[in-house]
């Protein structure tokens, strides 16, 4: 069965990276985290893109990346589109977060 041009997601308007916030521990702030998804939505972007471009993927435990994402998609509620980052030193992890994604 082939694809129609509806089937095919086509990424219109703006999609902002997100970052993941911090405490002052080091640990994974996902209230921060939901705080900052809840400004950009009420910016009105048409898309997020958790864990990718600012960095601080590689700094994460996969189960931390995983928390990360869930709590995005929570936040987000299915207002707009999500694009995970899936950055990754190992083709392993990459599937692994991947097939989460």
């Amino acid at each position: 069965m082939s694809a129609t041009a509806a089937d095919v997601f086509s990424p219109r308007g703006v999609y902002s990276p997100t970052i993941t916030a911090f405490e002052k521990d080091e640990s994974v702030s996902l209230t921060g985290t939901r705080a900052f998804v809840r400004f950009l939505l009420s910016q009105g972007v048409d898309g997020l893109v958790p864990l990718g471009s600012s960095g601080e993927p590689l700094a994460l435990t996969m189960a931390e990346r995983k928390a990360v994402l869930d709590a995005v998609m929570a936040e987000a509620g299915g207002k707009v589109p999500i694009l995970a980052g899936i950055v990754e030193y190992s083709t392993r992890a990459a599937l692994e977060f991947g097939v989460f994604a």
